[in-house]
């Protein structure tokens, strides 16, 4: 008898890496058991290529499904094949990186596809220190390019995104919703400040994870997933068994079907052991 879940979808900061942002034995031997039940794992992040891939080195994944910037892309890994992408139209991206620039905030356009990674920078910042951790972690991608020419008649970026105070970026996301496009303002996030993302209205990870298990002939019914933040929501809602972590916002609990234990004491490892490696696991 096959395995109840055929595919696991788990989000990575505050869910499956631990506070540190490191993969605990625990929860590294129960994703290496996956294999041995016929199970696959994707991985679904706000994480660019660059940013996933480390942590699916540690992990040993083989042929697994990154969702990525979201949802907005998924690719292949360790061969880097796109699976499914979603894009902005530039014209669009270039309004509302006008729209950031007036209320001081320094707009960045983020491209991905097989040949690698790049961002667009705005060269005109009012407050260079609120993107510097930001932009200093992938100084090797970056060209900086007027305001004026930061996506106009270039290709489709996969998002948009701007750092600095939440007031600031709070007042450019109500403007910005004139545009029609997916928005998530993070109050704190990777880098220590507030972050505005904007990006396809049609991309989350809860559309990618629809998409993903379709093409692989999986039926809803038999994905779990994993999440601890807003982006999840659409996550948790799609799978069959969506599980949230213990310290999600009280929105993501009361949405999951079931409760984990949270990142620091093992709560992907937890969910993994009750709903998928015991034999005959089940909801």
């Amino acid at each position: 008898m096959g395995a109840t879940f055929q595919l696991v979808v788990s989000d990575l900061d505050g869910t499956l890496l631990d506070p540190a942002g490191e993969i605990s034995p625990r929860t590294l031997a129960a994703v290496r058991r996956l294999r041995l039940v016929g199970t696959r794992l994707a991985l679904a992040t706000a994480r660019r290529w660059t940013g996933a891939l480390p942590v699916a080195r540690a992990l040993d994944l083989r042929d697994a499904p990154l969702i990525i910037y979201d949802g907005a892309q998924v690719r292949l890994y360790p061969s880097g094949e796109i699976m499914r992408s979603e894009t902005l139209p530039a014209e669009t991206v270039q309004a509302a990186a006008m729209i950031l620039a007036e209320y001081g905030l320094q707009p960045i356009a983020q491209y991905g596809d097989v040949t690698g990674e790049w961002l667009r920078v705005s060269a005109e910042a009012q407050h260079p220190e609120w993107a510097a951790e930001y932009l200093g972690k992938s100084a090797d991608q970056i060209t900086r390019v007027p305001l004026a020419e930061l996506c106009h008649g270039r290709a489709d970026p996969l998002r948009l995104v701007a750092f600095g105070p939440l007031s600031r970026l709070r007042r450019a996301a109500v403007e910005l919703a004139t545009l029609g496009c997916g928005r998530q303002l993070l109050l704190v996030g990777n880098y220590g400040t507030s972050e505005l993302t904007i990006f396809s209205a049609t991309a989350s990870k809860g559309a990618a994870l629809v998409a993903l298990a379709a093409r692989l002939g999986i039926p809803l019914a038999r994905t779990l997933a994993l999440g601890d933040g807003t982006n999840d929501a659409s996550l948790l809602r799609a799978a069959g068994l969506g599980i949230a972590m213990a310290h999600a916002p009280r929105r993501i609990r009361a949405l999951a079907d079931a409760l984990t234990a949270s990142n620091a004491e093992d709560g992907v490892a937890l969910a993994l052991e009750r709903y998928v490696l015991t034999p005959h696991a089940s909801t």
